[in-house]
């Protein structure tokens, strides 16, 4: 394997298809120079560290120039072949890459191009979609809160539904439906994406208990409102309950206040509000406090025809949450379970792997979490086929004292949905996905043209290559 020396460097010319592994080691640091050719050009990568970093460059589409630069240390690079998009055969439905590698998908079924025996859950809520919603609740990191979009509408949790209600249209239903669930506050966002909610009075936020994403905003006084424009028929207003009166209100397209209480249940309970029906359209809904206590407001779903049929996403993320966050909060269960999803699609590793000292863990405990998780939320009332997603991005800072490699937790993620028994008949109820398996997002974050926002996190492009990777193994067919 060629070697580049401490303190040298060595360019390397690369075709559209090709891709070259690098990696550092013996206390090692380098960085990769994207000199010309391929988009975003000159470009420096994030550094490179020991023990044992290694990143994927290219393939970028166009002839490339790239320089691996050694800093410190002995850095290796090796060829790994030549990828192009994947393609998927009409009649196996297999979906291979250039080098006819079949792309897998981990669970009780081969291929990511055909019907998956862990999901049959799913499958059979879509194949009823006529008569009853087809729900699907996310949650995870920021790969699931969609942080790095630059407006809404173009993040993957909004562009999958869309692709699916396509391939599988629902009687009666012309639109294809709403925009689902959207939480009226974000953890973090990226300039220059807002959140669709608008908010007067500033109204405090909690990111800590409550809500499908662990975000909420307080409401207690006259002006503290909450304003969101939208297209459809019905809205439902998710809500925190209360033990003791606090009472809400909402408006329609500027109409009376129409008042509700929230002392029904427990705290931090899902209460909801159904609004509706609606003349289809675009319409406003305000809501905030009325009287009483604090009012506490996670968010509200949206349908255009689709409140009982069709195919639903429910966005539950929660940027530089890891396992053992949700594993902290064991009322989000039940929370989930009232939604009633028919898949549940699980985020998370990426900052169980690379966050901080005295924050990241090792592959086997982000494992042991992810399958006292799973367990967990059975127990709750899950019945859901769950979907774990394992990043995109291949080139996770690795920090001093981390004994696994990011390699190790995708593995982990597999390892689960192989073993699962929680499925229909004690088969499988898991499967797994790894982004960074599918041949095509680029595994060099900064990459300008919209594909890459951060050193870590995937820009507009990228999120629609997510929603497109996904559609193969949610399709029945």
């Amino acid at each position: 394997m060629p070697t580049v020396s401490q303190g040298s460097s060595q360019t390397l010319n690369l075709g559209p298809t090709d891709a070259y592994k690098v990696s550092v080691a013996d206390g090692g640091e380098a960085y990769v120079d994207l000199l010309a050719g391929a988009p975003g050009s000159p470009y420096q990568s994030p550094r490179l560290r020991s023990p044992t970093d290694s990143r994927q460059f290219g393939p970028y589409g166009v002839p490339a120039v790239v320089r691996v630069r050694s800093q410190t240390g002995t850095t290796t690079y090796e060829q790994v072949g030549q990828q192009l998009a994947l393609r998927q055969d009409a009649v196996s439905k297999k979906i291979t890459n250039s080098l006819g590698e079949e792309v897998v998908v981990s669970g009780a079924a081969a291929s990511s191009g055909g019907p998956i025996a862990a999901l049959r859950t799913w499958y059979q809520a879509v194949a009823g979609r006529d008569y009853a919603a087809a729900k699907i609740v996310g949650i995870g990191d920021s790969w699931m809160e969609y942080r790095t979009a630059t407006a809404f509408g173009r993040q993957w949790t909004q562009l999958l539904p869309k692709r699916l209600r396509a391939k599988y249209p629902t009687a009666g239903i012309g639109s294809g439906g709403g925009i689902g669930y959207v939480p009226i506050q974000n953890v973090s966002i990226f300039a220059p994406y807002t959140n669709p909610w608008v908010l007067a009075g500033a109204p405090a936020q909690n990111f800590t208990s409550g809500g499908l994403g662990l975000r909420y905003n307080i409401f207690g006084a006259a002006g503290q409102t909450a304003t969101i424009t939208f297209t459809g028929t019905h809205a439902v207003i998710h809500y925190l309950k209360a033990s003791s009166t606090r009472v809400g209100y909402y408006k329609v397209d500027g109409g009376a206040a129409v008042t509700f209480e929230t002392n029904n249940g427990a705290i931090s309970d899902n209460g909801y509000v159904t609004i509706g029906p609606l003349v289809s359209g675009q319409h406003t809904l305000e809501v905030g406090w009325s009287s009483g206590g604090q009012v506490y407001i996670a968010g509200a779903a949206f349908y255009d025809g689709d409140l009982n049929a069709g195919i639903q996403f429910y966005e539950g993320g929660h940027t530089a949450f890891r396992t053992t966050d949700y594993l902290a909060v064991p009322a989000l269960d039940a929370r989930i379970a009232t939604i009633g999803p028919h898949l549940l699609i699980i985020a998370l590793g990426q900052n169980d792997f690379a966050q901080g000292a005295g924050l990241f863990i090792s592959a086997a405990q982000y494992k042991a979490n992810l399958e006292t998780y799973i367990a967990r939320l059975r127990a709750a009332g899950v019945t859901a086929s769950i979907l774990l997603m394992t990043s995109a991005d291949t080139t996770l800072i690795k920090n001093a004292g981390q004994t696994s490699n990011w390699s190790d937790f995708v593995q982990a993620a597999k390892d689960i949905a192989a073993a699962d028994t929680g499925g229909p008949g004690g088969a499988s109820g898991v499967a797994h996905i790894a982004l960074s398996d599918s041949g095509r997002i680029p595994a060099s974050p900064g990459v300008a043209g919209g594909l890459w926002a951060d050193a870590a996190h995937g820009g507009d492009v990228i999120q629609s290559w997510i929603a497109d990777i996904l559609v193969p193994p949610l399709s029945m067919a």
